[in-house]
């Protein structure tokens, strides 16, 4: 069993994935947010990940940079180059330092300064790449080619270990689920009726490790029992429990509230947690 397998599927332990790095102190998605996040104790790291005009992978949340840079160039009109000419300042603090947009071949370089010292439970750190990307006919993208295009910069041997996939891009799910630990997420809300129907064939191989990951607000009120019936009755699922683990999305812990639903989500079973 890999060494990520034991830290989400531990019933003994809650695992804290930090969303978008550490960013208190410097901007999310940022290589000193995720440096930062590694010196906090962090076993797990999550960033978003886009495919930019030129069809390199960029690491940033949203679809265009204003919000992070006060400019509106859209990832998927500009080239690598083009949108890291723009820096990045922390809201508030310390507002003459720049902070570059980093690619993910940047951030890999990175983890692997650390991946020697990943042969045990204590000395972890891996990255959970979010996949914001959908098929685009405009630019020839289709589900398969966005996976092609990220396996061909991931090193299977090298990375198994140590990355995880995950998406809202259900389908694009599947090209990974035999390679990578993978993430199916979910964004439900509290009162929508568990008896929706999801345009999703659950049948790729769900024998390989997975998470599956939901929104907060949606164990409100809920029991064990209803899961139940959301996951095994209402969208069929069939997989292994023992190779599966409930994640949840996202908490702030210095916010009482958050600390309180994490709690009560711990005690529906829920292993893992994205915090801030």
């Amino acid at each position: 069993m890999l060494i990520l397998e034991k830290i989400f599927l531990d019933k003994n332990s809650i695992l804290k994935i930090a969303h978008r790095g550490c960013h208190d102190d410097f901007p999310e998605n940022t290589l000193e947010a995720f440096e930062a996040a590694r010196l906090s104790g962090f076993k797990l790291i999550e960033l978003d990940i886009q495919l930019t005009q030129d069809l390199e992978w960029i690491v940033m949340h949203d679809q265009d940079l204003l919000r992070m840079t006060g400019q509106s160039k859209k990832i998927k009109s500009h080239s690598l180059k083009s949108l890291q000419e723009n820096f990045i300042y922390l809201e508030n603090k310390n507002k003459n330092k720049k902070y570059k947009i980093p690619s993910l071949k940047e951030v890999l370089a990175w983890l692997d300064q650390y991946l020697y010292l990943s042969n045990s439970v204590e000395n972890f750190i891996g990255l959970n790449l979010e996949i914001k990307v959908y098929p685009d006919e405009s630019r020839g993208l289709d589900n398969q080619n966005i996976a092609n295009l990220l396996l061909k910069d991931l090193d299977i041997l090298k990375y198994k270990k140590n990355i995880m996939i995950s998406s809202f891009n259900l389908d694009l799910l599947k090209f990974f689920s035999r390679k990578f630990y993978t993430g199916a997420l979910f964004f439900i809300e509290p009162n929508q009726s568990i008896d929706f129907n999801f345009n999703f064939n659950f049948n790729f191989n769900f024998n390989s490790p997975l998470f599956l990951g939901l929104n907060k607000s949606f164990f409100e009120g809920k029991t064990q029992e209803d899961l139940y019936l959301f996951f095994y009755q209402k969208l069929g699922l069939d997989f292994n429990l023992n190779k599966t683990a409930l994640v949840s999305y996202s908490f702030n812990l210095k916010n009482k509230q958050d600390l309180a639903d994490l709690n009560h989500c711990a005690s529906l079973g829920v292993r893992g947690f994205f915090v801030d």
